[in-house]
């Protein structure tokens, strides 16, 4: 072997690394900046989930609440006359646990009473401990039970009667009314909707800016800009063209995910739909806009630590908004990708429809003409 050659090819490899900054940067400097925003992210405190105890006895709610605040696993709340309901619905609260209050007298009376535990359903890790916490209820409530000593007759006119022991009191049963998801409900049934919108996002952001690179280094954007064609004009069609295959791409994870992998759904799938497709518009424009300040294929490639990773650890796909920093949620509300994960979410598991989820559609139509308008305004760069 001849190392004389080989140091001429490794002397050539720096010289070329070397004078492209950009690719330098890219290689030194993104890694450093995902690493610390996951480590940020890791050693943020998670949000104590709150709960709420709701009792017309004012002994029992106390007994209740002291009892589940032991521990600091999670956050006592005085809902005051707010509705219950709600609270849980909207995720003020995480769970509410609906106590009657003759509970300690039906379990004096041998009558098991129920304690209703009402939580969302969609977060199986905080379903559980929510269910968890209720046990705790019904070990404080035990101690509280009134228990009168029973008597026996006396077996004669001068015998003086028995006492005996009183009876056990009967536990409560503890009922879990879910208002969305279920028992059976996953962490997959969770993540699958954020997935859908991260997969037709990533692909469809990948093939329009390597696309239309390509484009521009074969010299076919020379050619059109000779054209009277305008940038807006030439925008739109590639939009549109690669928009086609991108919405065909998307319909078939949509279906293969419900109706192959039967992942949980309760929503509208042409609701979900429209929100892939407002999605999709937006990659494909993100991605013709970021496609001019790349000169190679490589170069497009390493868009994506800056322009995907970032989105895939603050959209809410792998970590919940409410357990961010406040720093890292702001940061969350400028990606696009957290509005169309909200919007599956709250389509695919709790049901909602159109009218409910427009805010997050309109956020995400923002991004896309956003989006658009920056493609058409850097259009003749590097052409």
């Amino acid at each position: 072997m001849n190392l004389i050659v080989v140091w001429a090819v490794v002397k050539r490899i720096v010289r070329q690394f070397g004078r492209d900054k950009r690719t330098m940067g890219l290689i030194f400097v993104v890694p450093v900046a995902v690493l610390s925003l996951l480590v940020w992210m890791l050693r943020s405190p998670l949000a104590t989930p709150k709960v709420a105890v709701v009792s017309p006895n004012p002994e029992v709610k106390r007994l209740a609440s002291t009892t589940l605040a032991e521990g600091g696993q999670i956050e006592l709340v005085d809902l005051g006359s707010a509705d219950y309901r709600e609270a849980v619905k909207d995720g003020t609260i995480k769970a509410a646990y609906v106590i009657p209050g003759d509970v300690l007298t039906s379990m004096a009376q041998g009558r098991a009473p129920k304690i209703d535990v009402l939580v969302q359903g969609t977060n199986p890790g905080l379903t559980r401990l929510a269910e968890a916490m209720s046990g705790r209820i019904v070990q404080a409530l035990l101690p509280a039970v009134p228990r009168p000593a029973q008597t026996i007759p006396s077996a004669g006119p001068n015998a003086a009667p028995a006492a005996v022991a009183p009876s056990a009191p009967v536990k409560p049963v503890v009922e879990t009314e879910y208002l969305y998801g279920g028992a059976d409900f996953t962490s997959i049934d969770l993540m699958a909707p954020s997935f859908i919108g991260f997969f037709a996002f990533f692909f469809v952001f990948l093939l329009t800016s390597v696309s239309f690179l390509r484009e521009r280094t074969q010299g076919t954007m020379v050619r059109l800009f000779a054209s009277p064609m305008k940038p807006a004009e030439m925008i739109l069609g590639y939009t549109l063209g690669f928009t086609i295959f991108s919405l065909v791409q998307s319909a078939l994870v949509l279906l293969f995910v419900i109706y192959v992998l039967k992942v949980h759904y309760v929503g509208n799938v042409a609701v979900v739909f429209l929100v892939e497709v407002i999605l999709t518009i937006g990659a494909v424009n993100l991605g013709i806009f970021l496609s001019t300040f790349a000169k190679n294929e490589l170069q497009v490639v390493q868009f994506i630590p800056l322009v995907i990773i970032p989105q895939v650890l603050l959209s809410g796909m792998l970590f919940a908004l409410e357990d961010m920093a406040p720093v890292l949620r702001g940061l969350a509300h400028a990606m696009p990708l957290t509005y169309a994960n909200q919007a599956m979410k709250d389509v695919m598991v709790k049901g909602f429809g159109l009218f409910s989820v427009w805010p997050s559609l309109a956020i995400l139509a923002g991004f896309c003409v956003f989006f658009t308008i920056l493609g058409s305004m850097t259009a003749r760069r590097g052409a």
